[in-house]
């Protein structure tokens, strides 16, 4: 009767009694010899040794080495910022910043880079946040009432681009008159020509500036008075009397 064998990458591990065979078991490596890798049973380091991987592929597997005898802390995994280094098989491997999303490359266990998140027709966007995610290609941010907190990613319209003329003036009825830019309104003149201006002038009351593509403007003799923060702008008062 022929001895059943271990397969491959195991040893038989022999009893008390030799004649009666053992059991099969993972090859024990000591200080210097191979270990791990992307090979069927591979084998493990003796007790007090660590496998030390060698190269960046850990798939190529290591060598044992001593266990160094250090205080067990834990250790966080430090911040990959934009464009910075994430990932990879490896203990406490690098993390990207909070919003940023980890792209890894053509070998996954070498890990990747830190990138923006990408966010699809429908899916938030934008927001004073630390990383906010930006629209896929062919998408547009558009942001809510208020602007801090971001807005949804929506279809870019196909405009088609002409050139106008430099006084920014079109007659009033004709097909593909120039628009505004956005943040600005039409002001019609009496000879039925559009002209652009800045966005008309608010009174008491009404909102003004803030970090947006041309703000409101209060007007003459009024200010605007900003919120505790700048960016969302403020409401027009008039000016305080000395």
């Amino acid at each position: 009767m022929s001895a059943s064998q271990c397969k491959f990458g195991l040893v038989c591990k022999l009893g008390r009694i030799p004649d009666a065979g053992g059991i099969c078991t993972q090859r024990i490596a000591e200080e210097g010899q191979h270990c791990g890798g992307f090979i069927f049973n591979p084998p493990v380091c003796d007790s007090g040794l660590t496998c030390d991987f060698v190269g960046r592929n850990p798939d190529g597997g290591g060598i044992c080495r001593t266990t160094p005898q250090l205080e067990t802390r834990s250790v966080a995994a430090p911040n990959a910022l934009r464009g910075e280094h994430c990932g990879s098989f490896k203990e406490n491997a690098p993390k990207c910043q909070f919003g940023l999303v980890c792209k890894l490359g053509l070998i996954p266990d070498a890990g990747g880079i830190c990138t923006e998140r990408i966010s699809e027709e429908g899916q938030h966007c934008g927001g004073f946040i630390l990383n906010p995610s930006v629209c896929a290609s062919g998408l547009t941010c558009h942001l809510g009432p208020v602007l801090d907190g971001g807005g949804i990613c929506r279809k870019t319209p196909q405009v088609e681009t002409r050139s106008v003329a430099a006084s920014n003036k079109a007659r009033f009825f004709k097909e593909n008159s120039p628009k505004c830019q956005f943040g600005l309104v039409c002001k019609l003149a009496s000879s039925l020509t559009l002209e652009v201006y800045a966005l008309s002038a608010f009174a008491v009351g009404q909102p003004c500036g803030g970090n947006i593509f041309n703000p409101p403007v209060c007007e003459s003799d009024l200010i605007c008075d900003l919120n505790r923060i700048p960016e969302v702008g403020g409401i027009c008062v008039a000016v305080p009397k000395i």
